[in-house]
């Protein structure tokens, strides 16, 4: 197997990707908008470690960030069919506290591209982010499906 390179600080390439998808040798920013990758990166830096995708070490997840057209998990037009959502995991603390930071820090996150986060109400144990637009201007969209 090709060896994992890091794309920001924290986060490697095989983390963003399904493994069928890094396997076939995908450039993982060809199929994930950096943009989110860096959202990511600066809640690792505030809130510890996250898991994103984890199949690559032995783990479970593998469609936490892009999947493919064929996916059956999620909606048939969420933001990770185009490479605009990651879904997170954190270790150090909970989702609700990020939600919370981020709610708290709307325009900061709008600025660097966020446009939604799903309600950690409804997902508990992980956090939606995504760049999906919802026509709010320097608010950042928290929904429930």
């Amino acid at each position: 197997m090709k060896k994992a390179e890091k794309i920001t600080a924290n986060f490697y390439d095989c983390e963003i990707i399904p493994k069928e998808e890094y396997l076939s040798g995908f450039n993982a920013l060809d199929l994930v908008d950096i943009t989110i990758v860096n959202v990511a990166q600066h809640l690792r830096e505030k809130f510890g470690r996250i898991d994103i995708n984890n199949w690559y070490w032995n783990g479970t997840f593998q469609f936490s960030g892009f999947r493919p057209k064929n996916c059956k998990i999620g909606a048939k037009k969420s933001a990770h069919k185009i490479g605009k959502a990651l879904d997170l995991k954190f270790k150090d603390t909970t989702p609700a506290e990020v939600e919370k930071y981020i709610l708290d820090n709307q325009q900061f996150f709008y600025d660097m591209g966020l446009r939604r986060i799903e309600s950690t109400q409804v997902t508990k144990t992980w956090l939606h982010i995504d760049m999906i637009d919802c026509g709010k201007p320097n608010k950042i969209y928290k929904f429930r499906p």
